[in-house]
């Protein structure tokens, strides 16, 4: 359905914020829509141009009060969270080089990320990435629509 006289009421980090607020909305029965910033312009030869595209959130007006106590909400929720992550990360993070058998250590900071190895300059996950939301992509069968164990779905 689309919005009546629509508003933007959040300006988010990242895409995947702007995804989790507009879920966070909807989840309280407010309608929102998401326009992510997949702009390749905006880059000058000094680098991006801040805050020329960022991602939104869109609600209808009429919602707006409702949405405005919402948003706050999510953002007290997500600096809990944050500041919960940030307060449980390690120092650093030893990892195996599964191309060299080396370990490398990275900063606590790089946990769920993917980096280059200093040795061998392969690739290698640092730590794990936890999803904010619980486990909801993937399941029993991975992104490509394999199930676990090579069977193709069927």
């Amino acid at each position: 359905m689309a919005l009546d006289d629509p508003i933007s009421a959040y300006i988010a980090e990242s895409n995947m914020d702007a995804l989790h607020a507009q879920r966070f909305l909807e989840s309280e029965g407010v309608e929102a829509y998401v326009v992510e910033d997949n702009e390749a312009f905006g880059h000058t030869f000094f680098g991006a141009l801040p805050g020329i595209f960022k991602p939104q959130v869109w609600i209808s007006r009429r919602d707006s009060v409702l949405a405005s106590k919402l948003l706050a909400e999510y953002e007290r929720l997500k600096a809990e969270r944050d500041a919960s992550r940030k307060a449980n990360e390690p120092q650093t993070i030893e990892v195996l080089c599964e191309d060299c058998g080396k370990t490398s250590a990275f900063a606590g900071s790089l946990n769920g990320t993917t980096q280059t190895c200093p040795h061998c300059r392969g690739y290698v996950d640092v730590g794990h990435f936890e999803w904010p939301y619980g486990d909801e992509v993937g399941g029993s069968e991975d992104a490509t629509g394999w199930e676990e164990g090579g069977n193709p779905e069927s």
